[in-house]
């Protein structure tokens, strides 16, 4: 599986490999993505799980299998806790992003 850290270096190498190839890395929610993928924009998209809700009219497939960290401040309840159960922020705010 892709670790995250690794899509630069990939996208490097294909370059490399085929420098007239154009490729371009764009930052977009999610849901953007998929829009941009359906109507022709994009020819690929690396996306959050879709909660198995993606279209039909595309082919998803997971490519690492990376885990979501929550960050707390220091002062938060859960902030001690080693792990921490999605059901258990179920009344907090959440913020969430895909751009580094």
């Amino acid at each position: 599986m892709l670790r995250s850290r690794q899509l630069p270096e990939t996208v490097e190498a294909l370059r490399r490999q085929q420098p007239r190839v154009k490729i371009g890395v764009r930052f977009n929610p999610s849901p953007r993505q998929i829009e941009l993928v359906l109507n022709g924009q994009a020819d690929i998209a690396f996306i959050w799980h879709f909660m198995g809700h993606a279209p039909p009219l595309l082919n998803c497939q997971p490519i690492s299998g990376e885990g979501l960290a929550a960050v707390l401040p220091d002062h938060h309840p859960l902030a001690s806790r080693d792990t921490i159960e999605l059901v258990e922020l179920r009344d907090e705010t959440f913020l969430i992003g895909d751009t580094p």
